[in-house]
């Protein structure tokens, strides 16, 4: 096992993060205000400077994986039913989260401390460098909802196969 360097989302990382394409899944797990684990799909997951990741999260999202959600229900407009136990409200109480980075033979586990971002400028700055399909739910109404949410990385594993399922890159890289 080799040893963690500094985190740095700089080159790879960054451009696997940033860049849309078909077939790359980002699986966000959190703990809820009730204490109960969750995951999630998220489509807006970006690489935010050389150690934090960024998100945009829509008001009320109601989408497959929720609880109670209705056949037929249209996800890319807020519900009218906010959830009390979601993400949000989740992270105030315990902001530790992981997220699952998967596309082709590359994978990244990332760890870290979520927090809210109450700065305008800086949420503005994140959601304008969502992918555009996520900027689209989230103004579907005219106006913008949503929040930005920041995770200050504690640690990131992983890397590539290549030919025969051999190690062909690694990282492991941790908060000094």
């Amino acid at each position: 096992m080799s040893e963690a360097s500094a985190i740095d989302l700089s080159g790879d990382i960054t451009e696997r993060l940033n860049t849309v394409r078909p077939g790359k899944i980002n699986v966000l797990s959190y703990v809820d205000f009730n204490g109960q684990p969750h995951v999630s799909v998220r489509a807006s997951v970006i690489a935010y400077g050389r150690d934090q990741l960024a998100l945009w999260v829509r008001d009320s999202y109601v989408g497959t994986m929720t609880p109670g959600a209705k056949v037929g229900a249209a996800s890319s407009t807020p519900s009218s039913t906010p959830l009390a136990s979601g993400f949000l409200v989740g992270i105030e109480k315990n902001p530790l989260v992981a997220l699952l980075f998967r596309e082709g033979v590359t994978t990244y586990v990332f760890s870290g401390r979520a927090h809210v971002e109450e700065d305008d400028a800086v949420r503005d700055a994140i959601f304008a460098v969502i992918p555009e399909g996520e900027r689209n739910h989230s103004t579907a109404t005219g106006v913008r909802t949503g929040t930005a949410v920041v995770i200050d990385l504690d640690s990131v594993v992983g890397g590539s196969l290549g030919d025969g399922g051999v190690i062909a890159s690694h990282v492991e890289m941790s908060r000094s």
